[in-house]
């Protein structure tokens, strides 16, 4: 036992960051207010709304995902179910559309060819000032979001 606990002792703080990251990985929002849970708040990729959206004065988000990309899930897990930016897709100020690239899909790769990518993380913000999109960065931050949002919309 002195040996279990004695090397639980010295590898604490290991221990207490992976417990940390483990926690955050599963998802847990704290956000203030009456939100949305993360399961329901995305809608499916549509690209053929997003015009119509746009002109009618809201912010787009488009997120082309998968499950096999690893930092698809860290953008996700790290700033798009949390903090401001899942504040703002949780009350509906920014309205996100989900392309799940998980399987092959032949819309979503069209979608990301006329943006000359082919492959992920891959998100878009259209607004009614940049009603054809500014590109985000491939590692997101709720900073890089926030500008976006402020630049297409107003």
């Amino acid at each position: 036992f002195d040996y279990f606990f004695g090397s639980l002792k010295k590898h604490s703080s290991v221990i207490f960051f992976l417990t940390i990251l483990a926690i955050f990985s599963y998802g847990i929002n704290i956000v203030p207010g009456k939100v949305k849970s993360k399961d329901i708040l995305w809608e499916p990729f549509n690209e053929d709304q997003i015009a119509g959206l746009v002109d009618a004065g809201n912010v787009i988000l488009v997120n082309v995902t998968a499950d096999w990309c690893i930092t698809c899930q860290m953008n996700e897990n790290f700033v798009l179910d949390r903090g401001s930016v899942f504040e703002l897709l949780s009350l509906n100020k920014i309205i996100g559309q989900k392309a799940d690239w998980t399987l092959p899909n032949s819309v979503i790769t069209e979608y990301l060819s006329k943006f000359q990518r082919s492959g992920i993380p891959f998100n878009v913000i259209y607004g009614p000032q940049f009603p054809n999109g500014i590109v985000l960065p491939e590692i997101l931050t709720q900073n890089s979001i926030l500008s976006a949002v402020d630049k297409v919309a107003n």
